[in-house]
């Protein structure tokens, strides 16, 4: 669980993804644009009281929206993002809890001069916190308090409800996915085709192929993108337009020269085994020593000859 939040978090702590992904999902029937050269990076780990002891709760990421010049911070909203790999049930709790932590920094902001501007705030600015559920489920379970509860309707109003915004990034609309403008197209489009079984063969240039390799990595188990970057990143270097596409042609073309390497060595196994190369020279060729040599080759049931015929 962590390496995949971690996976997430690499991606998205860059501006442009960042406001992308809350543009185009967030604000997408709104006049609001989010202009990446405005994103801070703000505090992620928070304290909160439990069982008489301060614990500490921590965000994936999380981002000031600062409209200040001249290097003075005047952040008008922040803005944080929760990677889920799993349902949670009890995410309207937890998102609640992650944004009263930002909201008591901020009161406590007010008692005191900005070290920044050297004024007194007057008002708070609003925390606004997203949701991405990354499983091959849709999220059916809880999306406010009153969702969690069985709630009396005479007892209703006098209750505070607690939505939260949660979006399924494997069950976006094609219209939706194509709006993107950053690698988050890319994973949108990754995600939606693992869970319909199709082959990840998208178009969409890449421009953090590192991150993209590491998510994709730890979503399939497939080690072949993060072995591939090295040769991806010469693509890019070249001048070649990275996509999901490159990188499924450089583990295929790996795979291809994997082949050939195994069977150039299943051809020495046969000659030592019929005395007609020495075990000395299959050892040279192979770059193994001559106990390595013998273990290789029973295992791979041909019988070895440590005296050439």
């Amino acid at each position: 669980m962590a390496e995949k939040d971690m996976a997430e978090k690499k991606l998205e702590d860059y501006p442009e993804v960042f406001t992308d992904i809350v543009n185009t999902l967030l604000f997408s029937d709104s006049s609001i644009r989010l202009d990446e050269n405005k994103i801070v990076d703000g505090p992620t780990e928070s304290i909160y009281k439990a069982e008489e002891q301060d614990k500490e709760q921590r965000r994936d990421t999380f981002k000031y929206y600062d409209i200040g010049n001249k290097g003075i911070l005047f952040c008008v909203a922040a803005y944080g993002i929760e990677n889920q790999s799993t349902i949670d049930n009890v995410m309207p709790v937890r998102i609640m809890n992650y944004d009263a932590s930002a909201y008591k920094s901020q009161v406590f902001g007010l008692k005191s001069s900005s070290k920044q501007t050297n004024q007194k705030r007057k008002r708070i600015y609003p925390v606004i916190t997203i949701v991405l559920n990354f499983s091959e489920k849709e999220w059916k379970t809880s999306r406010s308090l009153y969702d969690m509860m069985a709630l009396p309707s005479d007892l209703a109003k006098y209750v505070q409800d607690y939505k939260i915004n949660v979006f399924d990034v494997a069950f976006l609309e094609d219209d939706v996915i194509e709006k993107f403008t950053s690698d988050f197209k890319a994973v949108a489009r990754f995600f939606k085709d693992k869970r319909l079984r199709l082959e990840a063969n998208d178009t969409i240039e890449i421009k953090h192929p590192a991150e993209i390799a590491d998510l994709f990595s730890v979503f399939t188990g497939d080690e072949g993108y993060r072995n591939a970057v090295p040769d991806v990143i010469k693509k890019k270097e070249k001048g070649e337009v990275i996509t999901v596409c490159t990188y499924t042609e450089t583990i295929r073309d790996a795979g291809k020269l994997e082949g050939k390497l195994e069977g150039s060595e299943e051809m020495l196994f046969k000659l030592v085994s019929k005395g007609k190369l020495t075990p000395e020279d299959a050892c040279e060729e192979l770059d193994i020593t001559l106990s390595e040599l013998e273990k290789k080759m029973k295992d791979a049931n041909f019988q070895f000859h440590r005296h050439y015929k």
